[in-house]
């Protein structure tokens, strides 16, 4: 969200909020560049940050910038997105209008970070160090737009544009995508009801032998327990099984094509394959869930029998 003056962020914001400040297109001998101000105490809480961005972890560089030490015409920053030269030098404008020189020290260089945005390359600094400078400000957060635009209009705050997740999503470059990735969604969720039902199709198909073997092995002294476990370890292990192949596969699928998915190949860090961990595990759950089900069904089936009916071949 665009400010139109700097806020006191409000407490509701301050866990997973960050305000920012950014000129844009500004010259250098090397072509113009980006500078975001950024506060690195609050930074990470606001921001999203990927392991691929940089090698290090994003507290790595919110100390380097924290740490830096602060001298009169000299900007401490981390550069991504491209490279500048060690002693590079930007102007930059002061509110009052009157154009100062700065000069870059670089502290590190990174792929992406956030806030890169198109071609330039993007030089962040401690936000202090922009005090006095004609910035554009914004706060950027976890929680949804309309609880940022609640809390900023609570204090005081007024905000010139909002742009959120699903503003960037509906722009017609990445329609086709998402509009592809729900498509696989939803196959997905067919694939499983497939399973469901080829395990049920599986346990009817077993029915009669199996009945005909518990009847008697429970005449062997064999107990009720040990059957439905015996059922549940069988299902189990089978959709586990297929679980964990299928999601392997789809990874490795996923590996071969992501990088042919990006509608913005200009725009760093480009296309980042990230495991759904969340999902992964909730896939395996229902697999665990599924093969319950089915082993309570059979066991059920089995304990309504009867057994001389069973025994003679003419029961269920």
């Amino acid at each position: 969200m665009d400010l139109a003056a700097p806020i006191q962020m409000p407490p509701s914001l301050g866990a997973q909020s960050t305000e920012v400040e950014s000129i844009t297109g500004v010259p250098t001998a090397a072509g113009t560049i980006d500078v975001l101000g950024i506060d690195p105490a609050t930074f990470a809480s606001g921001a999203y940050w990927n392991p691929v961005f940089a090698g290090k972890p994003l507290a790595y560089y919110l100390g380097l910038l924290d740490h830096a030490p602060r001298s009169r015409g000299t900007l401490a920053v981390v550069v991504a997105n491209g490279q500048l030269p060690a002693s590079a030098s930007i102007q930059l404008q002061l509110d009052t209008g009157v154009t100062v020189a700065r000069r870059l020290r670089v502290l590190a260089t990174v792929s992406c970070f956030p806030g890169t945005n198109g071609s330039d390359p993007l030089v962040v600094t401690d936000a202090v160090a922009l005090s006095g400078f004609a910035v554009r400000r914004a706060v950027w957060s976890h929680q949804s737009a309309d609880a940022v635009a609640r809390a900023v209009g609570s204090a005081g705050g007024t905000a010139v544009e909002l742009v959120d997740s699903s503003t960037v999503l509906d722009a017609t470059s990445f329609l086709a995508v998402g509009w592809s990735f729900a498509f696989l969604q939803a196959l997905g969720v067919l694939i499983g009801l497939i399973a469901v039902a080829g395990m049920l199709l599986y346990l009817e198909t077993r029915q009669r032998s199996r009945l005909a073997g518990y009847v008697l092995a429970r005449r062997m002294g064999m107990a009720r327990r040990s059957h439905g476990l015996s059922v549940l370890v069988e299902l189990t292990s089978t959709l586990l099984v297929g679980a964990v192949v299928g999601g392997v596969l789809g990874v490795v699928a996923a590996a071969l094509v992501h990088s042919d998915l990006n509608p913005l190949p200009d725009l760093p860090p480009g296309s980042v394959l990230t495991i759904p961990v969340l999902v992964v595990l909730v896939a395996l759950a229902a697999a665990v869930m599924t093969a319950a089900g089915g082993s309570w069904w059979a066991q059920r089936a089995a304990d309504r029998s009867s057994p001389a009916l069973v025994l003679r071949g003419t029961g269920p």
